[in-house]
């Protein structure tokens, strides 16, 4: 068996999140958030590249992990956020992932329910059941953010960009969970 090397980056209360926030301190608590690698010109016909890139990449989300793993960079590293809807508050954690083990993070490793779809089980608010009901036409934000239809710009659930050599690949990305049972209104 295969040891992976990846771990949580952070883990984030909501008070905490909010006073980082009320401070203009979002960078800080999220580290993909401000990187430089992720600002990018989108003119000279680079905005329409990278939207169909995008649909391209949630109709594989929708296929399988495998589809969805070639994505992610070769180089680098790029980050998940999974925020926590609790009773007691949200909380946030980051995981930051060298580009080495993405695929098997994705296909093997700890985001291997995130990308797949169990039609019976499915866990409420990971990205491929967003993705499964919310569809493949999510919008542009900001620069090269993307969230789901009818989700804020500050969404948890998120898709950002950034280039790699000729390409675009996933930066990083967000969903969220409901484990106190609690079905959000865009669900079920």
């Amino acid at each position: 068996m295969r040891r992976f090397r990846w771990k949580p980056a952070r883990a984030v209360g909501l008070r905490w999140l909010a006073m980082a926030l009320l401070l203009g301190g979002l960078v800080s608590v999220f580290p993909f958030a401000g990187e430089a690698q992720n600002v990018v010109d989108l003119r000279n016909g680079m905005s329409g590249e990278l939207d169909q890139r995008m649909h391209a990449f949630l109709q594989a989300v929708g296929q399988s992990a495998d589809s969805a793993a070639a994505y992610f960079p070769s180089g680098g590293d790029w980050t998940y956020a999974h925020t926590s809807h609790r009773d007691d508050g949200d909380r946030v954690e980051v995981w930051r992932f060298p580009a080495s083990q993405a695929q098997q993070a994705i296909r093997r490793g700890p985001l291997r329910r995130v990308f797949s779809i169990d039609y019976h089980a499915q866990p409420v608010g990971l990205f491929a059941h967003q993705v499964m009901h919310r569809g493949t036409e999510w919008r542009r934000v900001r620069g090269n953010r993307y969230v789901p239809p009818g989700a804020s710009a500050s969404s948890p659930v998120f898709v950002e960009w950034r280039r790699e050599g000729d390409a675009w690949v996933v930066s990083s990305l967000g969903d969220e969970s409901f484990p106190n049972g609690r079905l959000p209104s865009w669900c079920c």
